[in-house]
């Protein structure tokens, strides 16, 4: 544990120092504290500038909960706190939500997302991103095997000094005719960057699709600036009351899921199974939405035959950040 503590501390200098100067109010504040090993003052320190939208102390944080220090150890909040600062394009954290996905390790093992992960982390300058990507292609794991973009991504992982991918690139090369070998090498721009993505790969890569738990269909998709959420119980057992407030939980933790909130929604479609449950789930939602008129969006509501016990269905459109600029 004690080697686990003193990597964790170096990989948070190597992170946060060459970011920014130190000033009141900083991440390296709490730096200072958890090299002191007094982990818990370091989280109290990073959490209002993880709330504000820092995203070194989002991660920050995210690290501390997988590892159980200063706090109890909790993998699926690390997840919550890699997710909000992998949302804002902070690498380290891409890659850890990637790791997370191919590895099942505190989310369901998935490895498209594991792979969507990897190629922005990689594209946002990581050093380990390029070969676990190479990998993915190499075999055929989350994305259509191609022992072309393989060996890419390999040399670019060759390029940022690691070593180990040299033999993984020579393993895909043994697969590829000599014209395929120039061709892909021919294909990296000087930069040391591929440019192998066809339009339409570039822009189907940067899609984000939110969590779900029915095969075929997701509780939210992203693309560049704009969310678009689903919002229902998880327990159609409950009353109608309960399950419209439900559906507002779960569409807080669909929106943060994709790096946005309440207050960023454009458009709102509340269905409901019986529309004479409007009154209270107009009341629910006014209490949910707050009283200020600038985050109040457009709405309308309908009275739909939804499946069997299913009180509501909320549809959003948001806005959030876009994390490519």
């Amino acid at each position: 544990m004690a080697n686990q503590v003193a990597a964790i501390i170096a990989l948070f200098l190597a992170i946060f120092i060459p970011a920014s100067g130190a000033s009141a109010g900083s991440p390296e504040d709490g730096i200072t504290a958890a090299l002191r090993g007094n982990y818990a003052a370091a989280i109290r320190l990073w959490r209002p500038l993880a709330e504000d939208g820092d995203v070194q102390a989002q991660y920050a944080i995210g690290t501390m909960y997988e590892l159980g220090l200063g706090v109890t150890q909790n993998r699926e909040e690390a997840v919550k706190w890699y997710r909000r600062a992998a949302n804002l394009g902070f690498a380290d954290a891409e890659y850890s939500l990637a790791e997370s996905y191919e590895n099942g390790r505190r989310v369901p093992r998935d490895y498209e997302e594991a792979a969507n992960w990897y190629r922005r982390a990689a594209e946002h300058g990581h050093r380990l991103a390029p070969e676990n990507l190479g990998i993915m292609y190499l075999f055929g794991s989350g994305v259509a095997k191609d022992h072309v973009f393989a060996s890419m991504w390999f040399i670019i992982a060759e390029s940022k000094g690691n070593k180990a991918a040299a033999q993984n690139r020579k393993s895909a090369e043994g697969n590829m005719t000599p014209a395929e070998i120039l061709g892909a090498k021919k294909n990296l721009r000087g930069n040391g960057w591929p440019n192998f993505y066809s339009t339409k790969e570039a822009e189907m890569a940067k899609i984000q699709r939110g969590p779900g738990n029915v095969a075929t269909r997701r509780w939210g998709a992203a693309y560049k600036d704009l969310v678009w959420a689903l919002g229902m119980s998880d327990d159609f057992s409950l009353s109608a009351a309960n399950q419209v407030r439900r559906a507002y939980q779960n569409l807080d933790k669909v929106l943060a899921d994709l790096g946005t909130d309440k207050t960023r929604i454009l458009s709102a479609t509340v269905i409901l199974g019986d529309i004479e449950n409007k009154p209270m789930a107009d009341k629910v939602w006014a209490d949910w939405m707050g009283d200020n008129p600038d985050h109040w969006p457009e709405r309308s509501c309908h009275g739909v035959d939804l499946h069997a016990g299913n009180a509501i269905e909320i549809r959003v459109v948001a806005v959030r950040d876009d994390p490519d600029g």
